[in-house]
């Protein structure tokens, strides 16, 4: 009875004595408003809201109280425990009260299904979290002893400027399982800065011999020049070429059927028509004899192989220089 009554009187310790911020003030009425509506879940995350806004021991301890009536051992045991570790401040009766509390949840946690778990972490302000939030659903912060429920659980140790480490833990007994966890430091992170370049004098090291840099011979880079147009004027020049020959063979025939005429009339025409065939054969004979002239020109670079490009180094390494037929 004596502990309930002490609860109940816990629960709506009045913080409005003690100078506060008013966003803790709000919480802790919101949780006293809960408290009211027995809504003890709320109450006791109103209560630990308002202790981050403003650490005063009372939250710590109506939070404790709220997990107490809720039958949650562990955080009970938690939050009165801290409750009286740093509740100097409180009516000494009050708090040799909440020393008794403490106590009696600790038998409560010995005799049920719960393990002790001493956690010991390096570095000290490393922070202890568990997935799942069970049986907290907040960081713990340092080393101590905490309670858990008979199961498996998976841990994450994590401190700044050291690499976060994942342990899990299983517990199905009373005894106490010591658990030493300790923080690897993060690497730190490394400037390779700029390289320098050996082929130039390095100004910062006037004593460093100074390796003259070596210029590589030029390449040549050579393209096939395409046959194609060697063919093709060739092809012509065939082609004028006989026709040439045609047209004066025409001519010729012209000739002879005119020199055996019978009268002036038929003379005169076919004389005519080989003086045409004739000067046909000449212009066909000639445009052949240009394209023999042609045709041998192409033949003549289409078969001969030079340098298209010339690549020459520059002798810093820097660029190259072009030189060639185009």
């Amino acid at each position: 009875m004596r502990l309930s009554l002490l609860m109940v009187a816990l629960a709506v310790v009045p913080v409005t004595a003690y100078a506060e911020p008013e966003r803790a003030k709000a919480l802790s009425a919101e949780g006293e408003a809960a408290v009211a509506a027995g809504d003890l879940l709320r109450a006791a995350v109103k209560f630990r809201a308002a202790f981050n806004e403003e650490p005063r021991p009372e939250y710590m301890c109506n939070a404790g109280v709220a997990y107490h009536k809720l039958k949650d051992l562990p955080r009970a045991h938690r939050y009165l425990g801290q409750c009286v570790s740093m509740g100097a401040s409180l009516d000494a009766k009050y708090r040799e009260n909440l020393r008794r509390v403490v106590d009696s949840i600790e038998a409560k946690l010995v005799a049920g299904n719960f393990t002790p778990v001493d956690v010991v972490l390096e570095p000290g302000a490393a922070t202890l979290t568990i997935d799942g939030g069970v049986p907290y659903d907040e960081p713990v912060v340092g080393s101590g002893r905490i309670w858990f429920p008979y199961g498996s659980y998976r841990l994450r140790a994590a401190a700044n400027g050291y690499v976060e480490q994942p342990v899990v833990i299983e517990v199905k007994g009373h005894a106490a399982v010591p658990l030493r966890i300790e923080l690897e430091k993060a690497p730190a992170a490394v400037d390779i800065g700029v390289q320098p370049d050996p082929t130039r004098p390095d100004v910062t090291q006037p004593d460093r011999p100074i390796t003259p840099a070596i210029t590589p011979p030029p390449v040549l880079v050579t393209r096939p020049r395409s046959k194609a147009p060697a063919i093709i004027a060739t092809t012509a020049t065939g082609a004028l070429a006989i026709t040439a020959a045609l047209l004066y063979f025409k001519a010729r025939v012209y000739v002879n059927d005119a020199e055996a005429a019978e009268d002036q009339a038929t003379f005169d025409e076919l004389h005519d028509k080989s003086h045409r065939f004739q000067k046909l054969a000449w212009a066909s004979g000639g445009l052949a004899a240009t394209g023999a002239v042609v045709s041998g020109y192409l033949w003549y670079r289409a078969l001969r192989t030079e340098p298209a490009v010339e690549v020459i180094a520059t002798g810093d390494g820097a660029a190259v220089s072009l030189r060639g037929r185009f």
